[in-house]
């Protein structure tokens, strides 16, 4: 069983999740990261949207609010209450009358540090188009 150290969640178990300015200098995917938990909660969103213009807005949204792309439809980070409510409203109105999914999951640390990441890491660009 994982111990936290307060305020700080170690996840070397679970090396996925980083920090943007990590990905252009981490190629090696042993490395260990560290997902800051000090001010809020772990917040998972995944979306499906068909319209690609809707899509780029809400990924772009979703950074700005200082989360982390985990894939192409899926962003985490840590979150006040506050900032959380901040992302729904904002990408509430971002898909408004679309054909769009979206759905805000709050983690506890103890069930984020349960997942299970299989296969390699995919990197996408500010368009959403994976970088090779």
């Amino acid at each position: 069983h994982m111990e936290l150290e307060a305020p700080i969640l170690n996840l070397e178990c679970c090396p996925i999740i980083h920090y943007e300015r990590n990905l252009r200098h981490n190629k090696d995917m042993s490395t260990n990261y560290i997902l800051d938990v000090s001010e809020g909660l772990i917040t998972l969103v995944i979306y499906d949207i068909t319209e690609d213009d809707v899509r780029l807005r809400v990924a772009r949204f979703l950074r700005a609010k200082g989360l982390t792309r985990i894939q192409k439809s899926a962003f985490i980070g840590s979150l006040t209450v506050s900032a959380r409510k901040d992302v729904e409203n904002g990408v509430s109105k971002l898909i408004y009358g679309k054909k769009a999914n979206v759905q805000i999951y709050p983690l506890t640390p103890a069930s984020y540090s349960q997942r299970v990441v299989l296969g390699v890491e995919l990197r996408y660009d500010d368009q959403d188009r994976l970088i090779a």
